[in-house]
């Protein structure tokens, strides 16, 4: 027999009590797998670097910044005119 989750152990313990326990037990599951998620992306973000951008899909969001700095640039750089002045 394959042992319980804790999800399920806590679902449950509460669902004999009242409500409020019971969405306790469920808020309890949400973070519990929110803090999972934030974990597991924090151990990833050792794999960032300034050129990260072109690694591929999972740096979608890096390639978005620089594109945005670049923008940036761009338009500083337009606004000094020609040569700088």
């Amino acid at each position: 027999m394959k042992p319980d989750s804790p999800a399920e152990i806590l679902i449950r313990l509460y669902s004999q009590k009242s409500d409020l326990a019971a969405d306790a037990a469920a808020e309890i599951i949400r973070l519990r797998q929110a803090l999972r998620w934030q974990q597991d992306r924090d151990g990833r973000i050792g794999t960032h670097s300034p050129d990260c951008y072109t690694f591929g899909h999972n740096h979608y969001e890096c390639a978005l910044r620089r594109i945005k700095l670049l923008e940036e640039d761009h338009r500083f750089a337009q606004a000094l005119g020609p040569c700088g002045k």
